[in-house]
């Protein structure tokens, strides 16, 4: 129509004529006719979790290496290229941001102060800051801005902010619980008018509304992974700043440590939370005065215990002196200091095949499997048929004895001499006696390092009870891996244990060749649950054992795993 206008000279109209007649100036146009309806459709992922969909999968066909092209699929899933690429989906699918306003423009003096107006879209979840009280001014502050929250993903607030009105409703100057309340208990669109903190750092510094621990940074507050050696409820906690905030931890738990800014507060966010928020966990620092307080306490009970003891035996030990064992029990004993606890465990991720930190050479591709558990869980029997799966994939580490006598497990028979300069060099994992005291046994570390060198994974089912019998299994060199054995409830085992006879040998080291009695089932539940409480800072893994065909499937699937994927270790294994 614009060519057979008037309203152009000949010569503009053979040029656009020429111009739409163009082959690639068609395709150009066609091509953003695509784009333009492409864009118009709301594109959605498939799936939030393909990665998850990913590792089920690559599971499978490696257990099952009989299917039909899966060797071929197995070693493209396992290139580190690809898992990437895939958690790269899982990440982009997930990143569902409410709508945000940008910061309202005014047109105002020098003088004048800005206030930012803020909208966020807050639904189940809460706003994702604590706030507090300048007690000087009365005014709500934020205090911090908790990482993966509502008020961290929109990136309009930060610690120090003034929230001056609650959807048009000025909280200055009112109850603090009210405006508290207003802020949790606000649903759908929520409209903040806030006083930046630069506008306030003249009027505020030094003040109560100043940034918790004066803003001072620690050394070294990248984040971490660490594991945690401690328990702690805070509900229990009156000093902590906002209980709705604190992150209930058991000892075992495994945290990523996303900012460390606050000197007596970190934000953490539990390993495998699938909505990524962070909550406040109490730091070194703070743990490590609250231990030192509670020893200083401790010591002054005990001195007046003391003098109320000696007061009460003045009269009849004035003229006795104070024995050398007496002395040196009230210099020795008590008194001495103890190194402090350690409240967190610094992790690293171990790679299969990572060249080795002090040697620089690769480090085999396997990490032994250590199973833990009560008597009668059947770990020995899960061991057992594990390595039965794959005879050139797993193998049971060969043992060491005084005894002469064979017996079904292979062993190499020593002298108790012999047996006992390994464990003078170091090289025992484990030792333990048999017989009333007359055989003495052992696991050598050698036997597990000759099988990783030969390319095979050893399965290993301690002797005694841990944590005792992992002191030689979890060391920089063999880094073991130690997955719990953890019996079903008492009801479960009635139904699967107690009626049948457990098909096992005589005389075999991982069998007991005898039915379980009901209180035996009972004990195996209590020592299980001591086990557990005792023993989840060093398990990697638990395997509930209320099925032994599906208990094996898992066992067999998260050891092909950890041949291909990064699992966690202490930090200076590395």
């Amino acid at each position: 129509s614009l060519i057979k206008s008037g309203s152009l000279s000949s010569d503009d109209k053979e040029f656009l004529q020429q111009f739409s007649n163009d082959a690639n100036m068609n395709a150009v146009v066609k091509l953003c006719d695509i784009l333009e309806g492409y864009l118009a459709r709301r594109v959605a992922p498939v799936t939030p979790s393909a990665l998850e969909d990913v590792v089920e999968a690559y599971d499978y066909l490696r257990c099952h290496p009989h299917a039909e092209g899966c060797h071929e699929l197995v070693h493209l899933l396992r290139k580190p290229h690809m898992k990437a690429l895939i958690q790269c989906h899982d990440d982009l699918a997930n990143r569902t941001y409410g709508p945000r306003l940008s910061p309202v423009p005014h047109e105002v003096d020098e003088d004048d102060v800005s206030v930012k107006i803020v909208e966020l879209v807050k639904q189940d979840e809460p706003l994702g800051a604590t706030i507090k009280i300048n007690e000087r001014t009365g005014a709500i502050l934020i205090a911090r801005v908790m990482h993966g929250g509502l008020a961290d993903r929109s990136d309009l607030l930060q610690a120090g902010d003034e929230v001056q009105a609650v959807n048009q409703v000025l909280v200055a100057g009112q109850d603090p619980m009210t405006a508290i309340r207003m802020l949790t208990t606000a649903r759908g669109n929520v409209r903040l008018s806030v006083l930046p903190s630069e506008r306030r750092s003249s009027s505020t510094a030094g003040g109560v509304g100043s940034v918790s621990s004066g803003g001072q940074q620690q050394v070294g507050v990248s984040p971490a992974t660490v594991r945690v050696l401690f328990n702690y409820n805070p509900a229990d906690d009156g000093l902590i700043p906002c209980q709705e905030a604190g992150l209930c931890l058991r000892l075992g738990d495994i945290l990523q440590l996303v900012n460390r800014e606050d000197g007596d507060w970190w934000q953490a966010i539990k390993e495998g939370d699938a909505r990524r928020r962070a909550g406040l966990v109490p730091s070194t620092d703070l743990l490590l005065r609250r231990y030192q307080k509670q020893q200083q306490l401790q010591q002054q009970q005990q001195q007046q215990g003391r003098r109320s003891s000696v007061k009460s035996t003045a009269s009849s030990a004035t003229s006795s002196p104070s024995s050398p064992a007496t002395a040196h029990r009230d210099s020795s004993g008590s008194d001495q200091q103890q190194p402090p606890p350690q409240f967190y465990e610094e992790l690293g991720r171990f790679y299969p095949g990572q060249p080795d930190g002090p040697t620089g050479s690769p480090v085999p591709p396997y990490r032994p499997l250590v199973l833990i558990g009560p008597s009668g869980v059947g770990r020995r029997e899960l061991a057992r048929q594990l390595v039965g799966t794959d005879r050139e994939h797993f193998a049971l580490p060969v043992l060491v004895s005084t005894r002469s006598q064979q017996r079904p497990e292979p062993f190499v028979s020593l002298t108790a001499a012999q047996i006992r300069a390994l464990a003078e060099a170091g090289r025992l994992a484990e030792q333990w006696t048999e017989d009333g005291g007359n055989e003495t046994w052992a696991l050598p570390v050698d036997s597990l390092t000759k099988l990783l060198r030969d390319g095979r994974v050893p399965v290993c089912v301690p002797h005694g009870p841990p944590p005792h019998c992992l002191l030689g299994l979890r060391t920089p060199s063999l880094r073991a891996f130690v997955v719990y054995v953890k019996p079903p409830p008492l009801d479960v085992l009635r139904e699967t244990r107690a009626p049948h006879l457990l098909q096992q040998q005589e005389d075999s080291l991982y069998d007991t060749g005898r039915q379980l009695t009901l209180s035996e089932l009972e004990a195996m539940v209590i020592e299980g649950q001591r086990m557990e409480s005792a023993c989840a800072h060093l398990i990697d893994f638990t395997l509930v054992n209320d099925d032994l065909p599906v208990a094996l499937e898992t066992l067999s699937e998260l050891a092909y795993r950890l041949e291909t994927d990064f699992s966690y270790v202490p930090k200076h294994w590395l």
